[in-house]
């Protein structure tokens, strides 16, 4: 079957006991998909290589379709991993004063996906996504700007990914540098696609910690559900 919304073509194959496999896809740009005559189980592939801009990615199949079943329905499932930076400032008595804070890494830039849609992924690129400087006032918190990786489905969104962040002591008020990696201070930290994380940065008196407080996979952003079901006549 093929159908070209873009010119208003549609083309079915005659015989009613076909069986037809739809993959589709979001965005409808960016994607690399095979010819209309290739043979074989067909494989879409998107690329991305900005954290700071990574679009969020859906996909959707619908397998052994016949013609006689009328409606295709597409259950749209998200892609990417979710990472919201949190920055606690528990300190009694000072505004927390951060400098910078970066979040960088080897991460996973080429996402494949076949109508199992069991995703793999291939080649890496290296970025960093620069927060800027804040200020955090006592007793508050502030969170910062939701960043979207790919995922190996299976544990982690890159290598020698890390945070680091210079901020003013709250004890001495001195610059102090302080780099992060996500390997050492979240070992059990296992991203998943299709799920938000908030990553915890605590600040108490002199005391830095970090900690995984949210895996929300019961919304993605706006608080849509993960999932979306669309049907197409």
């Amino acid at each position: 079957t093929k159908q070209d919304v873009t010119n208003g073509l549609v083309a079915w194959y005659p015989a009613n006991d076909y069986r037809y496999t739809f993959l589709a896809y979001y965005p409808y740009n960016g994607w690399t998909v095979p010819a209309i005559n290739t043979l074989g189980e067909p494989t879409i592939s998107y690329t991305v290589s900005d954290i700071s801009n990574n679009p969020d990615l859906m996909v959707a199949a619908n397998v052994d379709a016949m013609r006689g079943d009328g409606s295709v329905k597409f259950n749209f499932k998200h892609q990417m991993t979710g990472i919201t930076l949190r920055v606690n400032n528990y300190d009694d008595g000072n505004a927390l004063t951060v400098n910078s804070l970066n979040f960088s890494g080897t991460f996973h830039k080429t996402l494949n996906i076949k109508p199992d849609l069991y995703p793999s992924v291939s080649g890496t690129y290296t970025d960093t996504h620069n927060y800027g400087s804040f200020t955090v006032n006592k007793d508050t918190s502030k969170d910062l700007a939701t960043l979207l990786f790919l995922t190996n489905g299976v544990s982690n969104i890159g290598s020698n990914v890390k945070i680091t962040i210079n901020y003013k002591s709250l004890i001495t008020g001195n610059n102090t540098p302080k780099e992060l990696p996500l390997a050492t201070y979240l070992p059990s930290f296992n991203p998943q696609p299709g799920v938000i994380y908030t990553l915890q940065l605590t600040f108490i008196g002199n005391a830095l910690t970090l900690e995984v407080i949210d895996a929300n996979s019961g919304q993605w952003e706006g608080g849509d559900d993960v999932d979306s079901d669309i049907t197409f006549e």
